[in-house]
């Protein structure tokens, strides 16, 4: 499967960055496994973490139910 890019995601980071807020990505097409985003939180401890979810990769929907045990806000979008 070629990935595509999550520009979406990625002009809203480019806002927030803007502002002045510190953002971090994650695109899970490009992940080595599931763990990848659980590694990512540690090294980053987010107090927010915004999901954005295109309804295209099975992987990432497979992984929604753990994201949502991490120990911080979460704010999922999608459509």
């Amino acid at each position: 499967m070629k990935p595509y890019p999550p520009l979406a995601t990625l002009y809203v980071a480019s806002q927030l960055r803007e502002a002045g807020v510190s953002v971090a990505l994650f695109d899970a097409m490009l992940a080595e496994d599931e763990h990848a985003f659980a590694a990512m939180l540690r090294e980053h401890q987010p107090r927010i973490v915004v999901l954005y979810e295109d309804n295209f990769n099975f992987l990432s929907k497979m992984c929604l139910s753990r994201m949502r045990e991490a120990a911080c806000t979460m704010i999922a979008m999608g459509t």
